[in-house]
């Protein structure tokens, strides 16, 4: 079906409103026109939908993305069937399509599967004419369009998904211009899947940094955290009490005082009391007690930064902070 063809059966199951929202385009990009999925899309739709929905259009929206979930187990047969028809080849791009949260650059996949580029641009483009794949900015990227699919075909690799995720990290990291946090937070998932924690580990914290740049910053904090809790016990306690300080920035980058606060507090709790990096989380435990207006707890931090700091820059920025809580 094509996307008008999608838009008139949502017109004629959930009304002409509903139809003319961004709902046909999602179930499209979705389900890829492919008839029957479409039907027990809107199906399920219409049976999983409280009676307001109609009039709500942002949880229409929100269901279509949701509908995944909701759809019967018979569709898995739907897919067994389909992909008995399928070639090695296709098979073999689906499950490595299959191992990607983010969707991959073909530019990625062309070191990954043993195939020329042009013929891998071809059945990419077969795919995506049967409705299996979806391609992205102008065809640079791809991903499978429904995650009853991905999941179908994730499983079917059967025992290899360690081995396979191990190989794609490698691959990855010839690329050139894997920069963006994104990418890089796929990175270190595929070195997490292929049991490499502490490669993983090190792919997260680089992502964090990225998004902090991209202020992107409820997406760093997933991914301190995530860097924080598998390198626990690996890479020793100085690189721990390092990512703590990162996540703390985050947080208090991003308003979360509270937790930026609680997160200092824990570092200083394990800093040596000869660490250089005492004055620095002293400051910043001041500016995050300040913030939350817990001035005479601040201002103690603030001394203690001040005591311990021998920079004259420092020292003149801290004492700005202690003159203006005591005005």
């Amino acid at each position: 079906l094509s996307l008008e063809n999608v838009a008139e059966l949502v017109r004629a199951s959930l009304g002409d409103r509903v139809a003319a929202t961004e709902i046909p385009q999602r179930l499209y990009q979705l389900y890829g026109g492919i008839p029957p999925l479409i039907v027990e899309a809107l199906r399920v739709m219409i049976e999983v939908l409280p009676l307001s929905a109609p009039d709500d259009i942002e949880l229409l929206a929100k269901s279509a993305d949701e509908l995944e979930k909701h759809l019967p187990a018979k569709l898995e047969d739907f897919f067994a069937h389909r992909f008995s028809k399928l070639t090695k080849e296709e098979l073999m791009l689906l499950q490595v399509l299959s191992c990607f949260e983010q969707p991959p650059s073909v530019a990625l996949l062309s070191k990954i599967v043993p195939m020329q580029a042009q013929r891998l641009n071809e059945y990419l483009n077969l795919l995506q004419n049967e409705g299996h794949i979806l391609l992205l900015e102008n065809g640079g990227r791809c991903r499978i369009r429904h995650a009853r699919l991905k999941n179908y075909l994730y499983t079917s690799t059967g025992d290899a998904k360690e081995k396979l995720h191990s190989f794609i990290a490698s691959k990855f990291t010839e690329m050139a211009g894997v920069d963006t946090w994104e990418d890089l937070e796929e990175l270190a998932r595929q070195y997490s899947l292929g049991a490499e924690l502490e490669k993983a580990s090190l792919h997260y914290e680089v992502a964090g940094e990225q998004a902090v740049k991209q202020q992107e910053l409820p997406r760093a904090i997933q991914l301190f955290q995530k860097a924080i809790d598998l390198d626990r016990e690996r890479s020793g306690e100085n690189r721990q009490l390092a990512l703590n300080e990162k996540l703390a920035q985050a947080y208090f980058a991003s308003g979360s005082y509270q937790k930026s606060q609680q997160v200092y507090e824990e570092i200083l709790t394990r800093l040596p009391a000869s660490d250089a990096r005492q004055a620095s989380i002293h400051h910043a435990m001041g500016k995050a007690l300040s913030r939350l207006g817990e001035h005479a707890q601040a201002i103690d931090h603030f001394e203690e930064a001040l005591r311990v700091t021998a920079e004259d820059h420092d020292r003149f920025e801290i004492l700005q902070e202690i003159i203006a809580l005591k005005i």
